[in-house]
């Protein structure tokens, strides 16, 4: 007799989109403040962003780099923030 439940299942795997999306969305890396119009923004952008890779029919590691682009992009931007909130 099996007893696990398929519901837990969702979401597995997709912790490198969500990250990205959230940190994109302006939730910092280092904690602190963050919202959830930015956090569901951001993952709204990812998801296009990767959508449009499949419907331009590229490979899927192109989906892969996208996301690295947008990770880093992000990044930087919190960063560039950050440098300017403390002159």
């Amino acid at each position: 007799m099996a007893t696990s439940v398929r519901g837990f299942a969702i979401g597995i795997g997709l912790q490198p989109e969500l990250d990205c999306g959230v940190y994109h969305g302006g939730t910092t890396f280092t904690g602190g403040r963050g919202n959830l119009f930015g956090t569901a923004a951001g993952v709204a952008l990812l998801i296009m962003l990767l959508n449009l890779v499949v419907v331009l029919g590229l490979p899927i590691h192109w989906q892969l780099a996208m996301q690295g682009f947008v990770l880093v992009v992000a990044v930087a931007l919190q960063g560039f923030r950050q440098f300017l909130l403390s002159r």
